[in-house]
């Protein structure tokens, strides 16, 4: 019974100190997410989008934080079909600023745990998730290059409402 106790407050322990602590966030699987990124994030699963080409484009940026999905317009540079940092995120005026601006920096262990090859590649019109230190995430989607919807077949009637004779 004693070694239970001690188990138990041994945990407790743990767990009263992540908290106060802030501890490290919940993992959530971001592409599941409700609002506007899990709108956008299925819409570019199902459709797929074209390679991007070289040069700047405008773009949709998705952040969650705490479970809520704002998105807002931006520009981002692609070469050789690689996200080019550092993105750009639309103000009110029209003008421009660095993505950087909305949040503090990237979560540096996340960071270490990413391939650097791939880190910043454009699959399916879609940059890799990235994660900040204050428990932000998001994507940036290639909007105008998203494949058409896929067009369903046109059904015919029935023979005897198509032939009246």
């Amino acid at each position: 019974m004693k070694i239970g106790l001690t188990f138990f407050a041994f945990i407790a322990c743990i767990l009263v100190s992540n908290a106060q602590s802030g501890g490290s966030p919940i993992s959530i699987n971001l592409d599941e997410t409700g609002g506007c990124y899990g709108e956008y994030f299925q819409i570019f699963s199902e459709r797929g989008a074209k390679p991007i080409p070289n040069g700047n484009h405008d773009v949709v940026i998705s952040i969650v934080y705490k479970g809520e999905s704002q998105c807002y317009f931006g520009k981002a540079k692609v070469e050789n079909g690689k996200l080019v940092p550092p993105v750009q995120i639309q103000k009110d005026d029209l003008s421009f600023a660095p993505l950087s601006s909305l949040y503090r920096n990237l979560d540096q262990e996340w960071l270490e745990k990413q391939n650097q090859e791939n880190l910043f590649d454009i699959v399916d019109g879609m940059s890799k998730r990235f994660h900040s230190e204050d428990q932000q995430a998001g994507r940036v989607f290639f909007y105008t290059f998203i494949n058409d919807k896929q067009k369903s077949n046109r059904r015919a009637p029935s023979a005897s409402a198509l032939i009246k004779n």
